[in-house]
């Protein structure tokens, strides 16, 4: 009879497991399985809009220090929009940018994609719109020919393309293909030429260089290559106008709607307008074109880059983050003047500059050398914080308002159970409650009252510019 119970119970326990197992397990798994979808709910929970654009001279670049670009300051538009950061990732492969969005390494993909037909993205409305044309150079000697002579010896009509190769990204090439079957008309093909790692402004620069005859661009990259390249032409239209949209997941629905609806309302303010004046319409860039920092003269980020390379290497810092805190300082003007009479590249107050023997006579080297010196001592000061990303955030931030603040900083937050080793939600807080008696009269502060409300923003600024600057320069054009 025990038997028999026991037996029973094993039944009992054994189907019992099963049931749990598949509630509860069998599930769980399916959930696994469930396809990632990233919204705008997702987009505003994790605080960021992380999107991928181009490094041009139109949409993203750096002039004279500071991020600039028609997309970056759509997206940084969007971004406060819907109450975010924005968090940028360069592609001048639009094949490889719509990966990423499918694959959900970022939110929004903004750049011209012709015809991409991947069932899995959609597209807003559009933003603006743009014709093809065709890029050629004038034949040697033009400067000297009459418009009738120099019109007859350049592509002006479709059938003229006919037998010719085009070069143009392997990413838009099966929208030329189609383009080439309707110029044929049973005559001789235009042939077009797929080219794989060059987007068209390399592609332009083969067409000046004469390793290549012909490309296409939009009349947008086509109207700035224009101001740069005098021996090209880019008169010959191609193709009546297309959209510019962006693109996103087609699950990301409500992104989407927040897209569009934002795109519907800002193309018809005067912001929007003057933004497509400075970069679709390039008024802006024929003053921008003499200065070596423009990017299609070299992508430089100032005229101080090799003291930055070399000076970096004595504090173990990227060149970008020294030219970003430069910049941040005195906007690379070797003149200005600060508060409290803080002077040249470095902006070091008097009296620090005195202890490093530089004063407003010193070159801009022995400024930048003494800036560079300080910054070491910085770092030695905060040797006990052993994570060196963060003891780069104390070291910023030492450098704007003075490692006594700082340090006062540290200790409350030691003192409230926070801790003093970490910058974000621990010390920068108590260095912003500086500014309440209850904390600036506290025994353990020892440098006083501290207005310290900017100081974060200082922090954020000098790591966000220098996330650009690692940006742009890690492709030249």
């Amino acid at each position: 009879m025990n038997q028999l119970n026991i037996k029973r119970n094993s039944k009992i326990f054994i189907s019992l497991l099963f049931f749990i197992l598949l509630v509860f397990i069998i599930p769980s798994k399916h959930k696994q399985d469930l396809p990632l979808i990233i919204d705008l709910q997702q987009i505003r929970s994790r605080g960021k809009l992380i999107a991928t654009t181009e490094n041009n001279a139109i949409d993203y670049f750096i002039y004279r220090g500071q991020p600039m670009g028609f997309q970056l300051e759509l997206l940084q538009w969007f971004a406060k929009h819907i109450g975010v950061k924005l968090e940028l990732i360069l592609s001048n492969d639009k094949s490889q940018a719509i990966s990423k969005l499918i694959n959900h390494k970022c939110d929004i993909v903004a750049m011209d994609v012709i015809n991409n037909s991947n069932a899995a993205i959609v597209f807003t409305i559009p933003y603006a719109y743009t014709r093809q044309v065709l890029v050629q150079r004038k034949p040697p000697g033009w400067q000297y020919m009459s418009k009738d002579s120099l019109e007859k010896l350049l592509v002006r009509q479709l059938y003229q393309l006919r037998g010719k190769t085009i070069f143009v990204p392997v990413e838009s090439f099966e929208y030329y293909k189609n383009f080439s079957n309707f110029l044929t008309f049973g005559y001789e093909p235009v042939f077009f030429s797929k080219v794989a790692g060059m987007d068209s402004w390399e592609l332009i620069a083969l067409v000046a260089s004469g390793e290549i005859d012909y490309t296409i661009t939009n009349e947008f990259t086509a109207n700035l290559n224009n101001m740069f390249f005098k021996d090209l032409d880019f008169k010959t239209v191609l193709t009546p106008p297309h959209p510019l949209t962006w693109a996103v997941r087609r699950e990301s629905s409500i992104l989407l709607d927040s897209l569009n609806s934002w795109i519907k309302y800002i193309s018809k303010t005067h912001e929007y307008k003057i933004l497509c004046l400075r970069y679709l319409k390039n008024q802006s860039y024929s003053r921008m074109l003499k200065n070596a920092y423009f990017p299609l003269k070299g992508g430089k980020i100032s005229p101080y880059d090799k003291e930055f390379k070399k000076l970096s290497k004595e504090i173990n810092w990227d060149w970008r983050l020294l030219a970003s805190l430069v910049y941040q300082e005195s906007r690379f003007d070797t003149g200005y003047i600060g508060l409290g009479g803080a002077m040249g590249l470095m902006q070091l107050m008097p009296i620090t500059a005195q202890n490093y023997n530089v004063d407003s006579n010193s070159t801009t080297l022995e400024n930048l050398k003494a800036g560079v010196r300080y910054i070491k001592w910085l770092d030695k000061h905060y040797e006990d914080i052993y994570d060196a990303n963060e003891r780069i955030f104390f070291i910023i931030a030492a450098y704007n308002v003075g490692h006594g603040h700082i340090d006062d900083a540290r200790a409350l937050a030691k003192k409230y159970n926070h801790n003093p080793n970490i910058w974000y939600g621990n010390v920068e807080t108590f260095l912003k409650l500086k500014s309440k008696p209850q904390y600036y009269q506290d025994p353990l502060v020892k440098s006083g009252y501290c207005k310290c409300n900017t100081v974060s923003k200082y922090v954020e600024e000098v790591i966000q510019r220098y996330k650009h600057y690692v940006n742009v320069t890690t492709k030249k054009y």
